[in-house]
């Protein structure tokens, strides 16, 4: 794992995906996403390689900066972590990591896809959304009232909505 942490840093710990987030949040959010998915995994007692979807958390967003985010990152972890694990691991990586946001289509996906799923939906609730907003709201050079009138807004509680409707588990 230290060996994959290092090349997971080497990939996304400088890169800004997008203009409203600081720079290495894809970085930071697959760390909290891997380890949310682990911690998921246990409150459920699901047979699921731990490792494995910490991996899968740690790299799900690593093409967040080109679209199809989700297939163009299987395709990167794929390049970057052959050899460092099991065959079988990489491929069950990559095919979660490739349907991470294919949330309306879960029925059939496995347990590691849909935890990997909702840990990516958690890590977007609670103070990491406080921050994503006020960041957002900076960088577009809001005022605090204008940032306050977006959090208590419409948009932002549909947003939230969306997120709790579309977790696979209770």
């Amino acid at each position: 794992l230290d060996r994959i942490e290092a090349v997971a840093h080497a990939e996304m710990e400088k890169r800004q995906d997008l203009s409203f987030r600081e720079p290495g949040w894809t970085l930071y959010h697959g760390k909290r996403t891997g380890r949310l998915a682990c911690h998921l995994r246990e409150l459920l007692d699901l047979s699921v390689d731990p490792d494995a979807l910490y991996v899968a958390g740690l790299f799900h967003d690593v093409r967040k900066d080109q679209e199809p985010h989700a297939e163009l990152g299987a395709k990167r972890i794929r390049d970057l972590l052959s050899g460092l694990i099991p065959q079988e691991s990489l491929t069950t990586i990559c095919e979660a990591v490739s349907l991470h946001n294919k949330r309306m289509q879960s029925d059939s996906f496995s347990d590691f896809t849909k935890l990997l799923q909702d840990a990516d939906l958690i890590d977007h609730i609670g103070f990491i959304d406080i921050w994503m907003s006020f960041y957002w709201s900076g960088n577009k050079n809001e005022s605090i009232d204008d940032h306050l009138a977006f959090y208590k807004g419409k948009t932002r509680k549909q947003t939230q909505d969306y997120m709790i409707t579309h977790l696979n588990f209770d």
